[in-house]
Formats: structure tokens, C-alpha cells, sequence
């Protein structure tokens, strides 16, 4: 299980260090100006947001892992793997960004807005079909191409990090 905590601590690293640009991101969707980069609101949430990389990251890998080590391997098994993941990674990762939002709301003042404050399960189920109609389809393309690209790089002496690199452009 190597594979799942490095690729855990990675999304850590990258979810800390563009945090930034997620609350930049928020405000303009709220209609309020950007936070300024000293502000206090500029890390509103980040310890939750850090709390469900790690979680959501460790959950889709080892998920994927599992799967895939109990299929003959396969375009088909990788992306099945990838899917299986995505499903256990989302049921983590939905909660723990409902919180992170709700941080979020709460520091550029939107908390009386009723959506924030009262979130029912028909909500949150509605929140993770939308996320998986939307990630799914990607998610097993990726893992497919990423597997596919490993191998070829294997054959022709490039590093493994070729591989990653072009799949995670994709």
C-alpha cells in the first residue's frame, strides 16, 4: 500500500498549495472580490480541504489497487479499477467538501443563505451523482491511457513519471 500514501501526501501538498486559487475561485462565485493574499479568508477551510485530499486520495488508490490486482489485467480492468475507486474515493471525498464550503461561506459571510446551513440527504446524494456523471467517464479514460502509457514506457526505457505526466495532462 505505498502507492495510496504517496499519492495521498502529493495531494496534500498540491491541495495546500493551491488553496489559494480554490477560495479565489469561490469568492468570484459568490460575486465577491478576490480575497487579498494576506487576508485570513485566503486559507478559510484549507484544514478541512488538506483533511479530504489526503482521505479522498488514499481511499480512490487503495480502492484501485485492490480492484485491479484481482482482474487479469486489461484496458478493461483498468478502467472497471478506476470506476470501483471513483465510487469509494466519492462517498469520502462529498461530506468532507461540504464542509470545506461550508468554511468557505461562512468567512465571505453567506451563512444565513439556507443552502449552506441545512443540507439534507437528497442534497448530498444529488452532490455525489452529479460528481460521478461528471468524473467517471474521465476518470477511467485517464487510468486507462495512464496504464497503457506505463507499459510503453516500460518497453522503451522513459521514466514511470512520463507516463503520469502525459495521462494527468489529458
Amino acid at each position: 500500500m505505498h502507492r495510496p500514501l504517496a499519492a495521498s501526501c502529493a495531494a496534500c501538498l498540491v491541495t495546500a498549495a493551491l488553496y489559494p486559487l480554490e477560495v479565489s475561485r469561490t469568492a468570484r462565485q459568490l460575486g465577491k472580490p478576490f480575497p487579498a493574499w494576506t487576508s485570513p479568508n485566503i486559507t478559510a477551510g484549507v484544514g478541512p480541504a488538506v483533511v479530504a485530499s489526503f482521505a479522498t486520495s488514499h481511499a480512490y488508490f487503495a480502492a484501485y489497487e485492490r480492484v485491479l490486482q484481482h482482474m487479469p489485467p486489461s484496458p478493461i480492468a483498468v478502467a472497471l479499477s478506476s470506476t470501483a475507486a471513483l465510487l469509494v474515493s466519492t462517498v469520502v471525498h462529498t461530506p468532507l467538501d461540504i464542509i470545506k464550503k461550508r468554511v468557505q461561506f461562512r468567512r465571505h459571510g453567506m451563512v444565513e443563505n439556507h443552502a449552506v446551513k441545512r443540507i439534507s440527504s437528497r442534497v448530498v446524494l444529488c452532490m455525489y451523482a452529479l460528481h460521478l456523471a461528471r468524473t467517471v467517464p474521465k476518470t477511467a479514460i485517464k487510468y486507462t491511457l495512464y496504464e497503457a502509457l506505463l507499459r510503453h514506457c516500460a518497453v522503451i526505457g522513459l521514466p514511470q513519471g512520463v507516463a503520469g505526466l502525459v495521462a494527468g495532462a489529458s
